[in-house]
């Protein structure tokens, strides 16, 4: 960039037009790449800091929900209980 906007460049000698558009495509190239791979990494912490609350949420409240909930209820706090952890995301 400095060499294009440099004095001594005003008439294209030092890098031209279509050599700074080679130089850039590239740059804005990895710089879309760059933030989709950020976009990517906040969607997945989003999920798991959800996954983190609801798991709080369960742990602080399941016994008190299992005491005075409903027989499906009760079915399904002891099925997530009993869930397969290992399939968890």
């Amino acid at each position: 960039m400095q060499l294009k906007i440099s004095p001594q460049n005003s008439d294209g000698s030092l890098l031209s037009d279509e050599e700074y558009a080679k130089k850039k495509s590239p740059a804005y190239e990895r710089k879309a790449h760059l933030e989709e791979m950020l976009g990517d990494a906040e969607r997945r912490v989003e999920r798991w800091l959800d996954i983190a609350e609801k798991t709080f949420n369960f742990a602080c409240y399941a016994k008190c929900w299992f005491k005075n909930g409903t027989p499906e209820e009760k079915s399904q706090i002891l099925q997530a209980l009993g869930s397969n952890l290992k399939n968890l995301p």
